[in-house]
């Protein structure tokens, strides 16, 4: 076996570390666990009892190898704000944030990690930061409609956690729970954002070039 050949054969060492805080909720309405919330009348009460959410992650990489192969490693830290109104006749509106730092920390060879940042036109890493959700919701009737760019989680699409942040998706998703211990669940969704991506793209980009696509989900 050649030299070339037997590099190949090398075994690799990889330690990857994910860390990740517990989100941390807080509803400006509430003063302390035994006040009673004044009822939601107006809008102006609808957003005086939102609450605010978020979620701090932390994601290390390290690959060692054998021989003459580089050494290469990633760092970066993201945070995720959120802030959803109270529900004033059944409506609410939500919003989050999402930012990844860390683009100067990396090593010279980036190839192992791509779904961490994205490249600018000259090749360098680049922060994120991007509204990754604005919606409006509706519950009741045992039904919550929710249309704009939101988190998913069905078998078919969802924010695959498996990265820094969570892929979002821009549509209309309809959950029914009226039968008990079932839930129906529909979605039209046409874009979608990716794990490091700061503007959402069409659903059909990430399996065909064909970009007037949309996708249609049922689930029971």
């Amino acid at each position: 076996m050649g030299k070339k050949n037997f590099k190949k054969c090398l075994s690799v060492a990889a330690v990857i570390l994910g860390l990740s805080t517990n989100s941390f909720a807080a509803d400006a309405s509430t003063q302390n666990a035994t006040e009673e919330k004044p009822p939601v009348d107006s809008l102006f009460s609808m957003f005086q009892q939102g609450g605010v959410k978020g979620k701090f992650r932390t994601f290390y990489g390290g690959r060692e190898f054998d021989l003459d192969t580089q050494d290469r490693s990633t760092l970066a830290m993201g945070l995720h704000l959120g802030y959803e109104t109270a529900p004033w006749a059944g409506f609410s509106v939500g919003v989050d944030f999402k930012t990844t730092q860390g683009a100067d920390w990396q090593s010279d060879d980036y190839d192992d990690y791509k779904p961490l940042f994205p490249k600018d036109s000259d090749g360098n890493l680049e922060n994120v930061n991007a509204l990754d959700e604005y919606y409006l919701k509706y519950s009741g009737y045992d039904t919550t409609v929710t249309a704009g760019a939101q988190y998913l989680f069905t078998p078919a699409m969802r924010g695959h956690r498996i990265r820094l942040m969570d892929k979002k998706y821009l549509g209309l998703g309809v959950v029914n729970k009226s039968i008990k211990k079932v839930e129906l669940h529909g979605y039209y969704i046409d874009q979608y954002m990716g794990w490091f991506d700061e503007e959402f793209n069409p659903v059909s980009s990430a399996f065909t070039r064909n970009t007037a696509v949309s996708y249609t989900h049922l689930t029971l």
